[in-house]
């Protein structure tokens, strides 16, 4: 039988009752009185430890338990320890003067406070360059979507001080797990609504690869001519704003219980 917590209120109920049940005559519901604040102290005792006896509850079951409970439960059947994080990489545009140099290591932050670093030494060609990044801090907070900016911890003179995110965190470790996942659990949601939120971040994470592809190439034939320079950046606009919109739609759906229509 499924444990369940009383509410506060329930305990306050049932001591009241329980105090004029063996005291006949007393009144523990009367504002103020000494039986009435006693009843509320000894509820509120009793809802506390209440909801230490839920959250022991959760650590016997293995995926309700707390990160450090899990961790001890797993050695019981596991030689090894968890796996560290890995951190998510990526690409990041920069734009501003032809040859000047990115150093690696050059510090990036995004709007939440997320930083990232340059791999290696990038220097601008044609007014753009597209470098390897890679999250300061390991773990699924590092992903981001493409089209997000970044800004220049430290300004580069002759770097525009904003950078955008070229699309290459679909490509990043947790997005590729997140993807493998959803191919194994979408068997056991299905004729849930579940079952369409799997299949849209499936179709979402292929269409991504491929319109990302594509915008790749058309932006690195837009490069080769002077007047395609001026427009080169708009076929990964369009891809990263697409892509927001995949993510954004699908999150509020999910939010509100509701599936996603297919097809789409």
């Amino acid at each position: 039988m499924t444990f369940s917590r009383p509410s506060l209120q329930a305990l306050i109920d049932r001591t009241q009752g329980d105090i004029e049940a063996s005291l006949p005559g007393a009144d523990a519901r009367l504002r103020r009185s000494n039986l009435n604040v006693l009843a509320g102290l000894i509820a509120g005792v009793s809802h506390g430890l209440h909801g230490h006896v839920a959250w022991l509850a959760d650590q016997v079951i293995a995926d309700t338990a707390e990160a450090e409970y899990l961790d001890r439960w797993a050695t019981l059947w596991l030689d090894q320890p968890r796996k560290a994080a890995a951190s998510a990489t990526g690409n990041v545009t920069f734009t501003g003067t032809s040859g000047t140099l990115i150093p690696a290591g050059t510090s990036l932050i995004r709007a939440d406070g997320v930083e990232y670093t340059t791999d290696a030494d990038a220097t601008l060609s044609g007014g753009t360059v597209t470098a390897a990044v890679t999250a300061v801090e390991a773990g699924a907070a590092g992903s981001a979507v493409s089209g997000v900016a970044v800004t220049l911890t430290t300004p580069i003179a002759g770097v525009t001080s904003a950078a955008t995110v070229v699309g290459a965190f679909v490509f990043s470790l947790p997005s590729i797990v997140a993807v493998v996942l959803s191919y194994l659990k979408r068997g056991e949601a299905a004729g849930t609504f579940l079952e369409s939120h799997y299949r849209w971040l499936i179709r979402t994470f292929w269409f991504a690869v491929l319109w990302g592809a594509i915008a790749i190439v058309v932006t690195l034939a837009l490069v080769l001519t002077l007047v395609g320079i001026l427009v080169a950046w708009l076929p990964v606009l369009v891809v990263g704003v697409w892509l927001i919109y995949r993510v954004a739609r699908g999150w509020l759906a999910l939010k509100d219980g509701k599936a996603l229509a297919a097809g789409r």
